[in-house]
């Protein structure tokens, strides 16, 4: 691919590198993942989905996020899709993270080459002893079909709550302990969060939140039903909820950060992440720009549970 050339149908500059790299981490949880990347003229995601489908990871990246964003779809298509290594993507943008604040990344992708292209320049301003670096790297892609977005299967009437950022991720810290799935259990009147789990000769955690008061989010609950009540991996509820400060500006860091939880009528669980991203802290250029919002949506779907007549037969036939 010529550099600069009219076959690059996307060329984008980050000057946030970290913060590129941080928001990508999250959906990265083994060590073979295929991350699915869709660019169109608003922005990019990636959607990673476990092997087990029960688990699926999405980021959300929109255009005011990079410097300059330039989408050129060939033959009129309004979107394209590719998929990447994660691994070997984050790999790739943590060699350039180092420069972070002292040069701008452009990544370049084309169809016909089927590869992602990394480009750093950096300039020193000493006119006495000028430098100027140039790193360069390529990243091969592959041809993906187009994935399920498990947006598309949650169901209404659905049950939602809104909780901050650090206390969500808190709460699954604490439930580590046991080393079980873990019940969530959504109720009104009052309005309650409650997160147990309970581990094989470990013993117990239960864990409950007043929504009602505003240490934990100061917004109220909406309940499909007087309660609802579902049971998930703790696994994947800890991937869903593993977001630190390094991806939080500091304001949101500092617990201005919020979550919305949504469980839909059979129990798929949607957590949703606002993250605030601005321009890069050594640049104040870059910190004049307005703030831009990614996103991070995780899916869980809960664990199988047996009615009573299931039990029953079981029962029957193990005896």
């Amino acid at each position: 691919m010529e550099e600069g050339g009219p076959h690059a149908e996307l060329e984008l500059r980050v000057d946030n590198i970290k913060a590129f790299l941080n928001i990508i981490q999250l959906i990265k949880w083994a060590n073979k993942q295929v991350g699915v990347v869709r660019v169109d003229a608003s922005g990019l995601s990636i959607i990673a989905t476990d092997d087990s489908k029960c688990l699926q990871g999405k980021v959300e990246i929109k255009r005011q996020f990079f410097k300059s964003y330039v989408y050129h779809g060939a033959d009129g298509a309004r979107s394209h899709l590719f998929g990447v290594s994660l691994v070997d993507l984050i790999d790739c943008i943590s060699v350039f993270a180092t420069s972070d604040g002292l040069a701008e990344l452009v990544v370049k992708w084309s169809d016909s080459d089927a590869s992602l292209i990394f480009e750093l320049i950096f300039s020193s301003d000493d006119e006495h002893r000028p430098i100027q670096t140039c790193m360069f790297a390529q990243l091969a892609c592959e041809e993906t079909e187009r994935p399920t977005d498990y947006e598309t299967h949650l169901v209404e009437p659905s049950t939602c709550f809104i909780v901050w950022t650090h206390i969500l991720k808190e709460v699954s810290d604490e439930l580590e302990w046991p080393g079980a799935s873990v019940q969530l259990t959504v109720a009104k009147q009052p309005d309650r969060v409650s997160f147990h789990s309970e581990g094989l000769e470990i013993g117990s955690l239960k864990i409950d939140l007043d929504m009602a008061h505003d240490k934990y989010s100061g917004q109220l609950l909406k309940c499909a039903e007087a309660e609802v009540s579902y049971r998930y991996k703790y696994k994947h509820l800890k991937i869903a909820t593993n977001i630190g400060g390094a991806t939080l500006q500091p304001q949101q860091a500092a617990g201005h950060a919020s979550t919305k939880v949504l469980v839909d009528k059979h129990g798929l669980m949607k957590v949703h992440h606002l993250i605030m991203t601005g321009g890069s802290q050594h640049d104040a250029e870059m910190e004049a720009r307005p703030s831009a919002t990614a996103g991070a949506c995780f899916y869980l779907s809960p664990e199988e549970a047996l009615d009573d007549e299931e039990h029953r037969e079981f029962n029957m036939e193990e005896a």
